[in-house]
């Protein structure tokens, strides 16, 4: 996800999801997201849909977006509060 949002893949984030507009929706950390429409189940359950939810509930702030070496380390600091969403179909 991170590399997706932060443009280290081929891909762009407009493809998948909208990012939260800084001046109103950010409780919490800046890069919340909301999905991109889709009327289709396929595109509905994809990863980037799915991943929404527990993105935007990361603890985190704007130091722990700094670099991905940051977010993976933010990411191993937090393992439990992660392990509630490994129930869903991944």
């Amino acid at each position: 996800m991170y590399k997706i949002l932060f443009g280290l893949t081929g891909d762009t984030c407009s493809n998948f999801f909208v990012l939260a507009d800084n001046a109103h929706d950010t409780r919490g950390h800046e890069y919340k997201l909301y999905p991109a429409f889709s009327r289709l189940d396929v595109h509905k359950f994809f990863f980037t849909q799915r991943i929404i939810k527990p993105w935007n509930e990361l603890p985190a702030n704007r130091m722990h977006f700094a670099s991905l070496g940051a977010f993976k380390t933010f990411i191993r600091s937090i393992n439990n509060h992660l392990c509630k969403y490994t129930s869903l179909h991944f």
